[in-house]
């Protein structure tokens, strides 16, 4: 009985050894590249988790300034960006980026190397560095142009649209402007904010239905009193873009972002194209009382051109100052008060006797045939010794008012 025993016992030890050695074999026989490639999902899935926490953890929520405009009847196109970036709300500035921006504090399109501001004064008639932000807005704002963001807040790492946190954008209400802005008919973005205006937590319904509902005002009248009172207003959106033919300095991009969202139509016709940017409503085919239903109907066209941000480095300056002259500014040639820096170099290299804009002149810098060689100068100049401020003169004086365009 007693040997039964032992032997059953050594039976189950000799078991559990056999279990425990072909586990140890089956490990040390699996191959290294598959060891390795479940060791390195492991290490992404921990990443990923990580990176996941770090972006959408511990971020404020940033948030638009106030739309800029003048007289809201006057009103004609909006210039939408995204949000404003950290130069733009005045953070760690030196003394040369707040000279260079026209002043500190909040300002939209605020980095002291975004051409913003600098193609507006190339287009209306001053120079960034020597005229205060508030003188620039009014000089832009009085031509019937406003400048607001697609978004009204949301969080963000860094100053990249690409960096937005899923789930936290917060639209501005373009519905209630366009309703307090009758004329409004043009909407103009840069070419990142254009892509967030159409994602699906932003204005992607709009864009597919044409519609969309926003709280008005409206006013009764009856012979004792005349009350104003909220009410739910819905827009009908005709939002259309000029064809290639018409519109080719930014037909590709604008094509690209909106061309096949539902409720844009693409207009070829210059007749029809010429009367669509004249009017800010239409007409529909049904007699429908529109102040009684709370509808309004309103035409916007839509524009994308190259952000001015110093991050979109594949359009240069000078491509992007054209670009926003024609398509955004409406100039069919550069404004009579337009310097051409290439040909301003060239006067002064050969003593040139031609005055400025004369004929061989009206064109811009990005078609000028001395824009290489001006390049070529300013990069040598970078390697020189910084000159020297001199009593008479003050910093202002120092800055280059063409260095924008490098």
């Amino acid at each position: 009985m007693l040997s039964g025993f032992f032997l059953l016992t050594n039976l189950i030890v000799f078991s559990l050894i056999l279990l425990l050695t072909t586990e140890s074999w089956a490990l040390t026989t699996t191959p290294k590249t598959q060891r390795k490639a479940k060791d390195s999902a492991s290490s992404n899935r921990m990443s990923s988790t990580k990176k996941r926490k770090f972006i959408s953890d511990g971020l404020d929520v940033l948030q638009s300034f106030a739309a800029l405009e003048g007289n809201p009847l006057d009103v004609h196109t909006l210039i939408l960006g995204t949000l404003p970036s950290a130069k733009s709300y005045g953070q760690d500035l030196s003394s040369k980026e707040i000279l260079l921006r026209g002043g500190d504090g909040h300002q939209n399109y605020g980095h002291s190397r975004n051409s913003f501001w600098n193609i507006v004064g190339s287009a209306f008639g001053f120079h960034r560095h020597k005229t205060p932000f508030g003188e620039q807005v009014r000089i832009l704002t009085d031509q019937g142009y406003a400048v607001w963001d697609v978004l009204s807040e949301a969080k963000r790492k860094g100053s990249l649209d690409s960096n937005l946190v899923k789930g936290s954008l917060v639209p501005t209400d373009l519905p209630r402007f366009i309703l307090d802005h009758p004329n409004l008919n043009r909407f103009v973005f840069p070419a990142n904010s254009a892509e967030v205006f159409c994602k699906k937590d932003v204005w992607a319904d709009w864009l597919a239905t044409g519609k969309v509902k926003t709280n008005g005002t409206t006013t009764t009248f009856d012979e004792f009193n005349m009350d104003d009172y909220s009410c739910e207003v819905m827009i009908e959106t005709k939002f259309w873009i000029q064809g290639g033919a018409l519109n080719p300095e930014t037909f590709a991009r604008t094509n690209a972002i909106f061309g096949k969202k539902k409720a844009v139509s693409i207009i070829d016709d210059p007749a029809v194209a010429r009367s669509y940017t004249r009017i800010t409503t239409f007409d529909d085919s049904e007699e429908v009382d529109d102040e009684k239903n709370d509808t309004r109907r309103r035409m916007i066209e839509l524009i994308v051109i190259p952000s001015t941000s110093p991050a979109n480095a594949s359009n240069r300056p000078p491509e992007k100052e054209k670009k926003w002259h024609v398509a955004c500014y409406r100039l069919r040639e550069p404004p009579q008060h337009y310097v051409c820096p290439g040909c301003e170099y060239h006067r002064e290299t050969h003593d040139s006797s031609t005055t400025r804009n004369s004929n061989t002149e009206k064109h811009w810098f990005h078609d000028c045939s001395y824009l290489e060689a001006w390049k070529a100068k300013k990069k040598l100049g970078k390697k020189l010794p910084k000159k020297q401020i001199t009593c008479k003169e003050t910093e202002d004086d120092t800055i280059d008012p063409f260095s924008w365009y490098m």
